[in-house]
């Protein structure tokens, strides 16, 4: 199966959503660039090419699947001062690990995390953006947790889309 294509206008391009501010929309148009990256770049791959990695000690583009959907839900944990459910409180060298899962199965847990952080994004009030949160000893505002699923998101599916590159050029 081949890759999926992407929308021809850019997420960062298509404004506003209706009913959101300014800032929830970008947060709301950045996941959706996550999501379209990651559906295109991990689509058509077979439970090999998910899980394969170009040396050891490197990630896999399901390893970077899981880390992205379960680092956003964390974040969003800490954005809303919520504990961190068992699942969620894991290393990154866990949820970067390699499961074997079929891919499908991934995706369709990643889907479903991409929409309940965007449907919490929708329901934010702007004073739940100013609201001080404590991690790792810093207080800041919650608002910056939202961002970062963002900024976090971005980076990982820039690593995904390499990674395929990788792989397709092995398997030419």
């Amino acid at each position: 199966m081949a890759m999926q294509t992407t929308p021809q206008v850019p997420a960062f391009l298509r404004g506003n959503l209706e009913g959101c501010s300014t800032l929830a929309s970008a947060w709301l148009r950045g996941l959706e660039s996550t999501e379209e990256h990651v559906a295109k770049w991990a689509s058509g791959l077979s439970k090999e090419g998910f899980w394969w990695s170009p040396a050891p000690g490197t990630n896999s583009i399901g390893g970077l699947v899981n880390h992205i959907r379960t680092t956003a839900l964390r974040l969003s944990h800490f954005a809303r001062g919520m504990a961190l459910p068992p699942e969620l409180d894991k290393p990154p060298a866990v949820q970067l690990a390699s499961t074997g899962e079929e891919p499908e199965v991934v995706m369709a847990r990643f889907r479903s995390a991409m929409g309940e952080v965007k449907s919490l994004i929708r329901a934010l009030d702007p004073e739940d953006l100013e609201v001080l949160r404590e991690r790792l000893g810093q207080r800041v505002q919650a608002l910056h947790f939202w961002h970062k699923i963002v900024e976090h998101s971005h980076e990982h599916a820039g690593q995904i889309i390499t990674l395929r590159k990788l792989w397709d050029a092995k398997n030419a």
